[in-house]
């Protein structure tokens, strides 16, 4: 009798990878750190004992070996995030510098070419001119401050306003300029500039308006001149790129072959964010697989040795990212090649798992902040997602082979014809890559949403359809540097392909963008479902059979998602009415949450970088799992008012947009700007006057107190739209920009007891006056304002029974009005 053999006898045989349990303990490690530091002799004592155990249990008890081995891992991580994270030299150039920027001359030398950003251009003009800007790090060595003079350690930034041609990574340069603290995080759901600097290895940050406050005491040493060689190619090949390509194709080419995004422009940013194809316009180590392949493909052309073939590639490799400032992901990239590669000469395969976790491992020991960046997350994740459907695919063929080996020779020859008529190469090679669009989508799309609230569900077939035309794309590219470089006369031929190619590329990447279908901003799950739904996928994929870890994992993952979805779905209105006064610098953005869950916002823009309120708000907005609007108030006409709004149409859906009668004048080119965008978007434009009340919430009581309907003489600022916010007996003052006329308007209603007064005119002395204070009293006083707040004056004012509150210092400020009428006030920075 023909049957298959007992089951214990069919056990797929699972491969080994001795690395992955090393790099996953060293991560741990990293983590328990973070989240719960220890101090830097428990490290030493924990690594000790267990290599003490391992030594003395590797003979006898394997697995208790092992088990110590994983603890010891665990303690290096620990110890090496310890490190990272604490330990600094009593010189180290953070100790000099304080969030108000402090006049120093500065001596070191320079570890990194200057690059220069260019100015934005903005849709809305700025009444501050903005010019293109030059960033490089300095490794410190003297400083003087005043008539003090330290020898000091450390990296800061500089940053210098123009173009510094005159110096070069490796001079040794002399700066005078403004030394200070980096920026941390200052509202809901922002993000942290100071630890992402301190995650680079930048200490501070130093700045310059003139390109001659940086002199160069001494030119470069031959040291230096394999780094200044390779920024002299790197600038070659940007200059070929921009010979050979159109203007509009260049700026995307650099950063597809160079990984330099600066000109790239925020609609092309945003065209490949929403069509799911950011992948493509990071450097990764999808480029540096391309790259690879292309270059075995030539060895195997030249019949080129496996030795002479593993040489080649790697030498490539590396030069590839010595040229491209050895970005983490090409660094990744490269030593997952490099471990495949050196074996095959002696035909010995290298695991997916261990070279990834051996990468891994490489970049952790380099530098543990990585472990929580999201590009290194998601470079990550993307080939486990790979490692995980090869191993399923090669288990499932496998047990398919089994099961026809077992079963009469006339229905396996039946079975075996049916799948040869359907399933030809191209079919199974257009099947694998679905599998694999699919398999990466699902995986990384939890991720995407929570540090980008966005999900784009047309890049399952986008990136399918893509790929095919990215790697000849990248191809071409890769043979036009060649020959721009070495070969002139053959650049233009590649030019001209690579030049065409990426042309259909970007139109595909743009019509995929527009599709209404295509994509959606969302608020994205918290971090304690991202970490379990990660857990239970690992569980689920890698799990072992014998103790029903896969099958448990596998029912563990259904019902978190299921509690995900339960979470997302459950009202979570509370009866509180909260305001948040978000930091945007000399700007105004307030978010008001009614008791019954329904949004407004008072204000959007800022003088600077219009972006950059709006990812502000919409951060914030996603932070307090709010998604969309439903009333926007434009106080007045002034762009530091309102030049987010249009950025934030696109990613937060809004029922109505409400303005004061003089903003309409569309005679302003910005406010035309404005209200092109309004129209664009289809949503309702309603004016407002005095006393006009705004239905949101039957329990509060939100008027307009000036300005009146009919009016529209005087200032933009005299004609600000002042709202009165009402609950439970307590009241909440929106200002704008209120002064002159206005006040005088204001004056004339009837007098408020105000709990919470929105500074007008982001405390301007000439806005808030003594009048103002006698008229409203208020409790707490809130200035949305830059780093010249006057809070001091505000307080003489406004007398001792007023808090005076600066969103520059205190970050992001929170009032809470319970259904009691209680008041809480938080600050964001402490």
């Amino acid at each position: 009798m023909i049957g298959p053999p007992p089951a214990n006898s069919n056990d797929f045989q699972r491969p080994r990878s001795p690395i992955v349990a090393v790099a996953v303990s060293f991560a741990v490690g990293i983590c328990l750190e973070t989240w719960w530091p220890v101090s830097l002799l428990s490290w030493w004592v924990v690594l000790t004992a267990a290599w003490v155990g391992w030594l003395i249990a590797f003979r006898r008890r394997r697995t208790a070996a092992a088990w110590l081995l994983c603890f010891a891992c665990v303690a290096a991580g620990g110890l090496r995030q310890h490190w990272f994270l604490t330990i600094t030299t009593a010189d180290n150039i953070a100790l000099f510098a304080r969030e108000t920027p402090q006049p120093v001359r500065l001596t070191g030398t320079v570890t990194s070419q200057p690059v220069v950003i260019p100015r934005k251009k903005h849709a809305f003009p700025s009444t501050i001119p903005e010019y293109d800007r030059t960033l490089c790090e300095i490794d410190c060595q003297t400083l003087l401050s005043g008539d003090t003079a330290t020898t000091t350690s450390g990296t800061v930034r500089l940053q210098i306003t123009g173009h510094t041609p005159h110096i070069g990574v490796g001079d040794e340069v002399e700066i005078v300029g403004l030394l200070s603290q980096p920026v941390g995080r200052r509202n809901p759901g922002g993000f942290d500039f100071r630890d992402y600097l301190h995650s680079q290895g930048i200490d501070a940050m130093l700045r310059t308006d003139y390109p001659d406050a940086v002199q160069t005491i001494k030119p470069a040493g031959r040291w230096w001149q394999p780094l200044r060689f390779a920024a002299d190619i790197r600038e070659e090949c940007s200059d070929v790129l921009t010979a050979n390509l159109s203007p509009g194709n260049a700026p995307v080419a650099a950063a597809l072959l160079l990984g330099d995004r600066r000109d790239v422009t925020d609609d092309q940013r945003n065209a490949f964010a929403q069509s799911g194809t950011m992948h493509f316009l990071a450097l990764s180590g999808l480029h540096v697989g391309i790259l690879a392949t292309l270059l075995w493909g030539i060895c195997r052309l030249f019949r080129f040795p496996a030795a002479w073939t593993t040489v080649v590639i790697l030498s490539c490799l590396i030069g590839y990212t010595f040229i491209n400032e050895a970005r983490l992901p090409v660094i990744r990239a490269t030593v997952m090649a490099a471990v495949i590669l050196i074996g095959q000469p002696w035909h010995r395969r290298a695991r997916l798992g261990n070279s990834l976790a051996l990468a891994a491992l490489v970049l952790l020991l380099w530098n543990p902040a990585q472990l929580f960046e999201v590009g290194p997350q998601l470079s990550f994740l993307a080939v486990v997602a790979i490692v995980a459907l090869m191993r399923l695919k090669t288990e499932t063929a496998a047990n398919l082979q089994e099961e026809e080996q077992y079963e009469p020779q006339e229905l396996r020859s039946e079975r075996f014809e049916q799948f040869r008529r359907w399933a030809h190469a191209p079919l199974h090679r257009i099947g694998d890559a679905l599998l694999i669009t699919a398999g990466i989508w699902l995986i990384v799309a939890p991720l995407i949403a929570a540090r980008f609230h966005m999900v784009s569900p047309v890049g399952l077939v986008i990136n399918v359809l893509l790929m095919p035309l990215v790697i000849v794309v990248l191809w071409c590219g890769y043979a036009l540097l060649f020959c721009g470089l070495l070969l002139p006369p053959l650049a233009p031929v590649f030019g001209y392909l690579f030049d065409s190619g990426l042309s259909l590329f970007l139109a595909i990447v743009d019509s995929a963008q527009r599709l209404s279908w295509g994509h959606q901003h969302v608020p994205g799950p918290a971090d304690w479902w991202l970490l379990g739904f990660y857990v239970l996928l690992v569980a689920a994929i890698f799990g072992g059979p014998r103790l029903g870890v896969r099958r448990w994992g596998a029912r563990g993952l259904l019902c978190w998602c299921v509690l995900g979805l339960a979470v997302a779905v459950i009202p979570h209105n509370k009866p509180q009415l909260r305001c948040t006064f978000f930091s945007v610098g000399h700007g105004s953005a307030i978010l008001v949450e009614l008791p019954n869950g329904r949004t407004l916002l008072y204000d959007a823009g800022q003088l600077h970088d219009a972006g950059r309120t709006e990812r502000i708000i919409e951060n914030g907005a996603w932070e307090l799992g709010i998604a969309r609007l439903d009333a926007v108030v434009l106080s007045h006409a002034d762009v530091d008012h309102f030049n987010a709004v249009p950025g934030l149409l696109d990613k937060l859906p809004v029922d109505g947009v409400y303005v004061s009668p003089s903003l309409l004048d569309t005679r302003q080119p910005a406010v035309a700007a404005l209200c092109d965008a309004i129209f664009d978007s289809d949503i309702p434009l309603h004016s407002l006057g005095t006393d006009d009340q705004l239905l949101l919430d039957d329990d509060v009581n939100i008027r307009v107190l000036v300005p009146a309907g009919d009016v529209r003489g005087g200032s933009d600022n005299a004609n600000s739209l002042v709202l009165a916010i009402e609950y439970r007996e307590r009241v909440i003052l929106l200002t704008g920009d209120l002064e002159g006329e206005g006040l005088l308007a204001l004056f004339a209603t009837p007098s408020l007891d105000v709990d919470i007064l929105a500074s007008p005119h982001h405390g301007s002395l000439a806005a808030n006056t003594l009048d103002l204070a006698a008229w409203c009293r208020p409790r707490w006083v809130i200035a949305s304002g830059g780093r010249q707040s006057p809070t001091a004056a505000l307080r003489e004012i406004y007398g001792p029974g007023a808090t005076v509150l600066s969103t520059w210092t205190s970050g992001a400020v929170t009032v809470t009005i319970d259904d009691t009428g209680k008041i809480d006030v938080k600050e964001f920075v402490k």
